[in-house]
């Protein structure tokens, strides 16, 4: 299951978010957004997946960064990630808030995986910052294996992964316009093709379900517990932007 929404932030929106992560590059003192590990440094050991120091080509080649819980993307993600929930019936109390992937053209890509490692795991949102004319390459795609199953745990991922690499095929491709949004089940199988030229930069989420904390700022958890009520007509509240708090029928 994803959803895709075109133009759910503006070029000058995307271009700002893109200026941050190059700050970053110049400066390592009081910037507004820190390098993370999470991703950066995926690696595979006896078929499990590791996050430190090592960083393991074969899964994923990027640089990942994230963005403060106080800067306003994280409200309008957790506005449109609500609307996502609601419409599909889905749980969460917690988001990761926005992070920044820069590929480059040096290989930079990440392989077939799911983000879904458990069952507090339940949708992710990614957004296109750069113009796509800057660069080639870097599609993301989803996938189903040769049983045409789309989704599973990413423990048997990574159990072989080079398996799954050969195993799954793309079925769909994502929009590629600047700010296009796609929001997608955490469970399903998708990729992002290598960059062949150019630098794609591009904006990443995760919402996840965590009842026994509900209220509570876990340490990567993003936006208040407001933003995600609604009034009896089913509309969001405390916010102000159009595309997203229709009412529901």
């Amino acid at each position: 299951m994803f959803k895709q929404m075109e133009k759910t932030v503006s070029p000058a929106e995307c271009q700002s978010l893109i200026q941050i992560t190059k700050d970053l590059e110049s400066s390592y003192g009081d910037v507004q957004v820190k390098p993370s590990p999470y991703i950066s440094f995926h690696r595979i050991n006896d078929k499990t997946v590791e996050f430190d120091e090592v960083a393991d080509d074969r899964v994923h080649k990027a640089m990942y960064y994230s963005i403060p819980l106080k800067h306003p993307i994280n409200e309008k993600l957790w506005i449109i990630g609500s609307d996502f929930a609601f419409d599909n019936k889905y749980e969460f109390t917690h988001c990761t808030g926005a992070n920044i992937l820069k590929y480059e053209d040096d290989g930079g890509h990440f392989g077939w995986h799911v983000d879904g490692h458990n069952k507090h795991d339940g949708f992710s949102l990614t957004m296109q910052l750069s113009d796509p004319s800057d660069y080639e390459g870097g599609i993301i795609q989803f996938g189903e294996d040769k049983t045409g199953a789309n989704r599973t745990v990413a423990d048997d991922v990574y159990k072989d992964w080079e398996l799954t690499q050969k195993s799954v095929k793309p079925v769909h491709s994502g929009l590629t316009g600047q700010g296009d949004c796609i929001i997608y089940d955490a469970f399903i199988y998708h990729r992002v093709t290598p960059v062949t030229k150019g630098t794609r930069y591009a904006l990443l989420a995760f919402f996840r379900n965590y009842p026994e904390y509900k209220g509570q700022n876990l340490d990567w958890a993003s936006s208040s517990q407001k933003f995600k009520e609604r009034d009896d007509e089913g509309n969001l509240i405390n916010h102000n932007y159009p595309w997203t708090g229709k009412k529901k029928k």
